[in-house]
């Protein structure tokens, strides 16, 4: 494996090295602002994929019988975005998982540290999905439950990876 130190990706600022390295990897160690740049991104593209479903799902869906036809092209499009946007979020949180653990390493903790963010996340989003599909097995308390936890434990590692990391 190549692996790529953090001084090598300020002399050479190839995005596809420093995509390879900081996304790619969970190998070598990063500081404090590339982590918080990295993670703005993955946060960014989340948040651009989260608005374009927001929209597609907005639209309003006719019945079969009202419609005429069988197949919509409109709602063909709506689920092969979804299948797109689900696939997007897991390669954000292992992403996400990948640059975390670089800085977990950065400041003398286990790297595997860096897997709580995105698996708090991924149960929360579960949970939101969940809670509806089967509301008389889970209580909708659940869901608050999951949101707290995820909370805490991103709040825990932007303190940990991005704040408290300056001072090291």
């Amino acid at each position: 494996m190549n692996e790529v130190s953090e001084q090598d990706q300020t002399e050479r600022p190839n995005w596809r090295v420093t995509f390879n390295f900081l996304f790619r990897s969970d190998q070598g160690v990063i500081s404090a602002d590339v982590w918080w740049r990295g993670t703005i991104v993955l946060v960014a593209l989340l948040l651009f994929l989260h608005f374009i479903w927001e929209a597609i799902s907005a639209q309003p869906q006719e019945p079969v019988s009202e419609r005429g036809s069988l197949f919509d092209p409109l709602v063909f499009v709506s689920y092969l975005y979804l299948t797109f946007y689900g696939i997007m979020i897991i390669l954000v949180a292992v992403s996400h998982y990948n640059l975390s653990a670089k800085r977990w390493r950065a400041c003398g903790k286990p790297a595997s540290l860096a897997g709580l963010w995105p698996l708090s996340a991924l149960a929360a989003g579960a949970a939101h999905w969940l809670q509806p599909h089967m509301a008389d097995v889970m209580a909708p308390w659940t869901v608050g439950a999951f949101d707290i936890v995820f909370g805490a434990v991103a709040l825990w590692n932007i303190y940990q990876l991005g704040i408290a990391g300056h001072r090291e």
